[in-house]
C-alpha cells in the first residue's frame, strides 16, 4: 500500500495548484493488453500495450451485421462489456521516450490505477473490480467500437467538470473573507 501512495504523495508535493486534482473513477475491469503484429516475413513483434477500462452494460443496443460483417441498419437488445476508456502506454510507432507508467495494483479486493493524465492535467485515481491481461493480434479496443462508438463511451471523468464541483469560485472566496476579516 505504501508503494502505491509514495508516487501519488510525491506528485501532489511537486505540482501546481492545477496539478492538484484527483479524480476518482470506477470501472468493472481493467486490463492490460499487449498488441502484437505479424510482419511480411512472419516474425512477431509487439506493437503496442494499452490500459482498458471495461463496464458491464445492459440493456446495450447493438448493431447487427450480414455475413460479410457489415452493419444491417437494424439494433437488438443485449449486453456486454464496452470500453469506458483506454490509455496507450507503450507504443512501437511513437517516440522513443513515449511511455506512461499506468501499473494496476491490488488493494484488498480491488484494482487501483493511480497516474498522472498528462493530457487532462489531473492525477487520476481508477478502482476496478477485476483485472486481466490479454496478448492479442488485434487491438481490443477498437474491436468494441462494434458494440458501442467511440463518441458514445463514457469516458473517466473530465477534470473541468470535477473541477466545477469541487472547488468554489473566486468571488465566493472574497465573499467569505470579507465577512470572516476582523
Amino acid at each position: 500500500m505504501l508503494k502505491l501512495f509514495i508516487p501519488l504523495l510525491c506528485i501532489l508535493l511537486d505540482s501546481t495548484p492545477k496539478d492538484n486534482i484527483v479524480i476518482k473513477d470506477t470501472s468493472d475491469v481493467v486490463e492490460i493488453n499487449h498488441v502484437y503484429q505479424e510482419n511480411e516475413n512472419g516474425a512477431i513483434s509487439q506493437r503496442l500495450v494499452q490500459i482498458i477500462w471495461w463496464d458491464w452494460k445492459s440493456p446495450l443496443l447493438i448493431p447487427e451485421r450480414d455475413e460479410t460483417g457489415k452493419t444491417t441498419g437494424n439494433l437488438y437488445r443485449g449486453s456486454g462489456f464496452v470500453v469506458l476508456d483506454f490509455r496507450v502506454t507503450l507504443a512501437a510507432y511513437a517516440l522513443p521516450d513515449f511511455k506512461k507508467n499506468i501499473t494496476p495494483r491490488r488493494f484488498g479486493k480491488k484494482w487501483i490505477c493511480v497516474f498522472y493524465d498528462k493530457q487532462k492535467e489531473c492525477i487520476r485515481e481508477v478502482t476496478s473490480k477485476s483485472f486481466i491481461v490479454t496478448h492479442t493480434l488485434y487491438d481490443r479496443e477498437m474491436n468494441n467500437q462494434v458494440l458501442l462508438e467511440s463518441s458514445s463511451r463514457k469516458r473517466l471523468t473530465k477534470p473541468d467538470k470535477y473541477d466545477r464541483i469541487m472547488r468554489v469560485s473566486q468571488e465566493v472566496e472574497d465573499l467569505i473573507d470579507r465577512n470572516t476579516a476582523p
